[in-house]
């Protein structure tokens, strides 16, 4: 991985990405076992180069060879006697969930290392430590990609929470199972909105329940932020690095999203989501403009998020014509910040020029949504039929639907613009979330809009994965 960032290791770069996808077919013909495999696999997930189109990649692959290799090896398993965890814990595992130290390092091939050594310690840690960064990068490529996770939730990532208290821990265990408590407890979040939504009744009022929801969303964040400050912000400026607020702000959005598309959501709800949704969309790009430098090695995960949002902002910005022929819209802002976007992603994946990062094929990919988008000073559009539509955006709508404005009603289609184009990429977090509050882009007729219609802006990122849920 290491030449692959440096200018001088072009042709080095090379022969070892040969050689890597030598050795992770001789590792999977002559099925090899160990939990460093499982570990090289993982690391070269994140910077694995793009292929001849979007997911054309061996992510899956090696993720599905990692956990394989990760089960035979019982790395799930909780260690006995444990120094991980409390005894009084340990007791109420299961059996089945547990692996004796002496047997765990005889696996390994330490068959004469004592377990209670600080050299037994760290290897067993280590086993522990392999599983838990697996169950945090594949729920998190499934959630960039829009796929079912596999990884189980097993009693070490349940009650991981205190897993980074340990004489021998290592200086990342910390961030390390912060990520793994926001990606364990989403599905609770998860399966509590849609619950609330499938019990939605018609006597109940969508606004109350929009509001719940709003409520469960925010206590869910901040209660993860203020359990992890000290790991997971930036000592020196007190903040979020770039990859955490990137993280954090994306599973915000695809929390959103699947409110969005979810069947049984009331008008209210999705009409109240929209807004959050953009404005966390905007703050995933803006927090990938504004962290540039410190983003040198971004890896595809990070890359995925970044388009999802720009997709979901592009789609959600469209201009919104109004009952006096004017239009209003942040499209012309959103597409400007897409597009210094696509540059930073560009820039990012062709340095060195040997790296062939998957951000400067994404980058290009961003250019050609924006222009692929319906243009925004086309005319406003007359319904024939339904007057709920008035307000819909036409190139959402079927053809059956609209037609054509009369010439004799035509009104200068920029009158409505704001003056200036908004700079999203110089803002703060919470000056983008008010930007996009207040403005009045959202109208009812809009926001009831079904977004399953065809839409060349609307990718299938948005159409999420039930999450395993029935």
């Amino acid at each position: 991985m290491t030449a692959i960032f440096l200018p001088e290791t072009s042709a080095l770069a090379k022969r070892l990405l040969l050689h890597r996808r030598f050795l992770a077919e001789q590792v999977i013909i002559r099925k090899y076992r160990s939990v460093e495999i499982v570990l090289a696999f993982m690391v070269s997930i994140p910077w694995m180069p793009p292929g001849s189109h979007a997911s054309d990649d061996d992510t899956s692959h090696y993720l599905a060879t990692a956990l394989s290799i990760a089960l035979d090896l019982m790395l799930d398993k909780v260690i006995t006697p444990s120094t991980s965890f409390e005894q009084e814990f340990v007791r109420k595992i299961p059996k089945a969930e547990c692996l004796n130290a002496r047997k765990a390092l005889a696996m390994d091939g330490f068959e004469d290392v004592d377990p209670t050594s600080e050299w037994g310690q760290r290897l067993l840690r280590r086993r522990e430590r392999v599983w838990i960064a697996l169950f945090v990068l594949e729920r998190g490529v499934c959630l960039a990609r829009g796929r079912s996770y596999c990884v189980p939730k097993t009693c070490l990532i349940m009650y991981s929470d205190k897993w980074h208290y340990h004489q021998y821990a290592d200086v990342q265990d910390g961030s390390l199972v912060s990520m793994a408590v926001l990606r364990r407890d989403l599905d609770d979040l998860f399966a509590e909105v849609r619950t609330r939504c499938d019990n939605y009744g018609p006597d109940e009022g969508g606004s109350k329940i929009a509001q719940e929801i709003d409520r469960s969303i925010e206590d869910f964040f901040d209660n993860w932020s203020r359990a992890w400050p000290s790991v997971i912000s930036d000592p020196e400026s007190k903040s979020l690095p770039p990859y955490v607020e990137i993280l954090v702000t994306h599973t915000r959005l695809s929390t959103y999203s699947m409110l969005l598309n979810h069947p049984s959501a009331p008008p209210e709800v999705k009409r109240s989501f929209r807004k959050s949704a953009l404005s966390s969309a905007l703050n995933v790009m803006r927090a990938a403009i504004q962290g540039e430098s410190r983003l040198k090695s971004m890896p595809n995960n990070t890359v995925t998020m970044i388009c999802f949002a720009a997709s979901v902002a592009l789609a959600l910005s469209a201009p919104v014509p109004e009952a006096s022929g004017n239009k209003k819209s942040l499209a012309p802002s959103v597409r400007h910040l897409i597009e210094d976007t696509a540059t930073v992603l560009e820039r990012i994946g062709s340095k060195p020029s040997h790296r062939n990062g998957a951000s400067l094929v994404y980058g290009r990919f961003l250019r050609v949504l924006v222009k692929q988008a319906p243009d925004i000073d086309s005319k406003p559009s007359v319904p024939q039929h339904s007057p709920a539509l008035s307000m819909a955006i036409p190139a959402l709508l079927s053809p059956a639907h609209v037609d054509g404005a009369s010439p004799n009603n035509h009104t200068d289609p920029v009158t409505g613009y704001w003056s200036d184009t908004l700079d999203f990429s110089a803002m703060s977090y919470n000056e983008v979330n008010e930007t996009v509050t207040n403005s009045d882009l959202f109208s009812a007729a809009l926001l009831d809009l079904p977004w399953s219609d065809s839409n060349p802006l609307w990718t299938d990122w948005m159409s999420l994965p039930d999450f395993n849920y029935p």
